[in-house]
């Protein structure tokens, strides 16, 4: 199944009618560092909602009130999964029955790091598990992802490329001339330029579409 449907809409109106300035942020960050933020031109929030370790991350409401009350324009959360836990389906329960009720748009699947399994043909199964439960519970979901990573990780696996796509290169430059197509998505949604910068006293990852 593809999700073409929501490709261009992912992120609000508000936010894609011209250039987006974003930050993103596993820790607690202040309602007057996120206003800070805003001040800067930085009006989208991307928060961490659930751990690697398989864990709901602790700060997650309150990061997510707090970036609402800074006067963020928009905010999403990221699902670290957690391969090893087992239950891609629950873990995705967890996470958005937590937050019923907070103001968050959308959940970016984070697919990274050395927790997932040897086989790639387990980590499609366990991401699409986790994927389906995301859409069931009635919430959007985006990859949050590399060329690289998800080459080692999903190997050439296509079958979510019509979601959006967050891609990360450190090369501090607000532009997708960097990207290249793989694994079925010619274009992204969003750009990590920059994983850690100090701004307006908190550190935080910078993010550009």
């Amino acid at each position: 199944m593809k999700f073409q449907s929501f490709f261009m809409l992912f992120l609000s109106a508000a936010i894609a009618a011209s250039t987006t300035l974003g930050t993103d942020s596993s820790n607690l960050v202040s309602s007057s560092a996120w206003k800070c933020l805003a001040g800067l031109g930085r009006t989208y929030a991307i928060l961490r909602g659930y751990q690697s370790s398989g864990l709901l991350d602790p700060n997650a409401i309150q990061n997510i009130k707090n970036a609402i009350s800074g006067g963020q324009k928009q905010v999403d959360v990221v699902l670290y999964p957690c391969f090893p836990c087992g239950n891609a389906q629950g873990q995705a329960t967890v996470l958005v029955d937590s937050l019923r009720g907070q103001k968050y748009a959308n959940i970016w699947i984070a697919v990274q790091g050395s927790q997932w399994s040897s086989t790639v043909g387990n980590n499609q199964l366990f991401f699409e598990d986790m994927a389906d439960a995301i859409l069931t519970l009635g919430k959007k979901f985006g990859i949050y992802t590399s060329a690289n990573d998800w080459g080692n990780i999903m190997g050439d696996y296509s079958y979510y490329s019509g979601s959006p796509l967050w891609y990360y290169h450190y090369n501090n430059v607000q532009s997708f001339s960097d990207f290249q197509p793989f694994s079925g998505w010619t274009a992204p949604t969003l750009k990590q330029y920059n994983a850690s910068s100090t701004l307006c006293g908190t550190n935080v990852g910078l993010d550009w579409s």
